[in-house]
């Protein structure tokens, strides 16, 4: 193989530098784990017959140790009964990968015109087992070496010479040294949130939430709680259950929740290297709940009184003592929704004050303990 096709690079290189039209080389994963070959010509539309073609992917050899194919299932479709793509073995190793190698090479494919940018299925084949990102599967050409190329001969077997430029496209083309390589499964992106929603389950609040894209890479779930939308702090994680291709339900209650006034939750999903998405942030009202929140109580200085108001108005918010007796007033005007308060208690003897909130027309009181 390698002798076959570098004499005809030779020869390419001597009678087709100059061409401008040339095909690139790409695949995909199919369904039951096939994977399918295609070309693309590049260019301009390019009418050729086609004598010998040539593709080859790897893989991580000690992440697939036992990987193989079936046989190459030709497009007979478009290309007739010319095209005879075959598997080429032996397989080449050079560490850590194991390339795998398929040719054209037994009869000529009559003329078509294959038209610029758009994607021709060539094969597929079927793998023995089902791809991971572990496996690190990319489809590799190095024109110079010939151990394992993607190639293209016209009629006339003279190479469509991509020169100096991209041999394949698709995800994450790369070029290292002469090697030029595509992958066949994307890295994780993270997670995409399809839903995510809290309802009040007794004296729990039930979060529930909906996924795709999960990936090998997937590492867990942490909920986050915020009694006032802006800090967020973890209740609790779940592992990623790592299944791809497919929609995902994960549930989680908050078994704290008939201690809150209100809570707000969110979903953040990890992966293993560090990168983490957000999902949306639901508010859930406790109406068997506390009044309102303080926060921190106990207390040593500043506090935060976080309320929610039905309405935008006048809000009286007082202290008063063991004994009954006011300490503190505050006035301040109340958004219809979250409001959030803070005062300093460091001045305050230690002890439980009772903090009031006073809106004219209702009334909530809540104690806090000063340390």
């Amino acid at each position: 193989m390698k002798k076959l096709f570098l004499s005809v690079l030779i020869c390419a290189s001597l009678s087709s530098s100059s061409i401008a039209q040339y095909f690139q080389g790409g695949f995909e994963l199919g369904t039951n784990d096939t994977i399918i070959f295609k070309i693309k010509p590049v260019g301009g539309n390019i009418t050729t017959a086609i004598s010998y073609m040539e593709f080859a992917f790897r893989y991580q050899t000690s992440q697939a140790p036992t990987l193989s194919t079936s046989a190459p299932v030709n497009n007979t479709a478009f290309f007739g009964n010319e095209l005879n793509v075959v598997s080429f073995p032996p397989n080449y190793v050079e560490a850590p990968y194991t390339y795998i190698k398929f040719v054209h090479n037994t009869g000529t494919i009559l003329s078509r015109t294959y038209i610029q940018d758009t994607e021709y299925s060539v094969f597929k084949v079927k793998l023995s087992e089902t791809p991971t990102l572990q496996m690190d599967i990319q489809m590799a050409s190095n024109l110079p070496s010939g151990l394992f190329i993607f190639g293209v001969n016209d009629g006339a077997g003279n190479l469509f010479d991509p020169e100096s430029n991209p041999q394949l496209y698709g995800f994450g083309f790369s070029v290292t040294d002469d090697t030029h390589t595509v992958f066949l499964l994307p890295e994780s992106i993270g997670v995409e949130f399809l839903s995510f929603n809290a309802t009040i389950n007794g004296r729990n609040a039930l979060l529930t939430w909906l996924v795709s894209g999960e990936s090998l890479n997937t590492s867990n779930y942490s909920i986050e709680r915020s009694a006032d939308g802006t800090t967020f702090s973890s209740i609790g994680q779940i592992a990623a259950r790592k299944e791809l291709n497919t929609t995902l339900q994960y549930n989680f209650e908050d078994r704290e929740f008939y201690r809150q006034s209100f809570a707000y939750y969110r979903i953040r999903q990890n992966d293993d290297n560090g990168t983490f998405q957000l999902s949306n942030v639901v508010l859930l009202k406790n109406t068997d709940g506390p009044s309102f929140s303080i926060l921190p109580n106990p207390s040593k200085g500043l506090t935060s009184i976080v309320y929610f108001s039905e309405q935008v108005g006048k809000v009286n918010i007082s202290l008063f003592d063991a004994s009954g007796k006011r300490c503190r007033i505050y006035s301040t005007i109340a958004n219809s929704g979250i409001n959030k308060f803070t005062i300093d208690a460091t001045p305050l003897a230690s002890g439980i004050y009772n903090v009031v909130i006073n809106t004219g027309s209702t009334q909530m009181v809540e104690r806090l303990l000063k340390q």
